[in-house]
């Protein structure tokens, strides 16, 4: 069960990035105002015409308390006003990111482009911008931390979730708690003690060998108080990413 449970809160882990910008609105929101919340789906689907940033001229026809905004559904003026926010904003958050991971990270800065874009959610002042680019999901929030890009998902982590088919397990691990400690640091600026870095082999609870799940700070057996979430692949770079509260 235990290794069921460490497999198995990555799923959880990924549909937090989207129930939070939600409750962030929830929190903010005036006594009178609407609270409809459209259910987020799949970053890489298309969603219904909804009220989300920017300020462009269809946005008074949309339905207001909602909360997502697909590409596909921004008129001219929205583009060109989040084109402004990418390259003032995005672009240099997802390259800060690359550089504190150098080495570790699947693929390249410039790589994330307006093309890239797939949907923004949330609303006003906070927002988490979603991309997707071969197969993987990259999540940039913007809110009262800063813009951040706070999680990752590739194809790999897929792995995590299912079951060895008649290989040997490799407990091997291509990064060390203390290399951790260092990438963490570069990244948040925090010292986090050795105690509080928590390195797990992926063959002992998926199918993803010479892996290393890495959950840091928190309580251990509460992935949602958990700093940061991260796990390596065999080839060291990172297939899954999630910054917490």
């Amino acid at each position: 069960m235990k290794n069921i449970w460490r497999g198995g809160f990555v799923v959880a882990a990924l549909a937090s990035v989207l129930l939070f910008v939600v409750s962030r609105q929830r929190e903010s929101a005036s006594p009178g105002e609407s609270r409809a919340v459209e259910q987020p789906s799949d970053a890489s689907t298309s969603s219904p015409e909804v009220a989300g940033p920017g300020s462009g001229t269809n946005r008074s026809s949309r339905p207001q308390g909602t909360y997502r905004l697909g590409r596909g559904n921004m008129s001219d003026a929205e583009l060109a006003e989040f084109n402004a926010t990418f390259e003032k904003k995005l672009k240099p958050a997802v390259e800060r990111w690359c550089m504190a991971y150098a080495g570790h990270v699947p693929f390249e800065a410039g790589a994330l482009t307006m093309d890239t874009f797939s949907a923004a959610v949330g609303r006003g002042p906070r927002c988490m911008y979603m991309f997707v680019l071969d197969g993987m999901t990259v999540g940039i929030e913007d809110a009262d931390r800063g813009v951040l890009l706070t999680h990752l998902n590739t194809p790999n982590s897929k792995k995590l979730v299912q079951l060895p088919r008649g290989t040997v397990p490799d407990p091997s691990m291509p990064v060390t708690r203390e290399e951790v400690a260092r990438l963490l640091k570069v990244d948040s600026g925090v010292n986090f003690p050795p105690a509080e870095i928590r390195v797990t082999p992926t063959a002992f609870s998926g199918a993803m060998n010479g892996g290393a799940q890495v959950s840091v700070g928190g309580d251990p057996i509460n992935s949602a108080s958990w700093k940061f979430t991260l796990v390596f692949g065999a080839d060291g770079k990172l297939a899954y990413y999630l910054r917490g509260r």
